[in-house]
């Protein structure tokens, strides 16, 4: 049975690796223009944050 288990578990770690080796071929401009989209996203967030947070009167100084 601790064959079994051992081959198993072998079986998995090859197939999670070559998963990821896939994973990993994705195309450079691909992974590029997901960056910039969540880098877009994020500064909008940001904004959003700030318009809440900072007063609306500039003139409170």
């Amino acid at each position: 049975m601790r064959d079994e288990v051992l081959a198993v578990f072998l079986e998995e770690l090859e197939a999670e690796a070559a998963r990821l080796r896939s994973e990993s071929e994705v195309p450079r401009p691909y992974r590029d223009h997901e960056l910039a989209e969540i880098i877009s996203q994020l500064a909008n967030m940001t904004a959003a944050i700030l318009r809440g947070v900072m007063p609306r009167c500039s003139s409170t100084r």
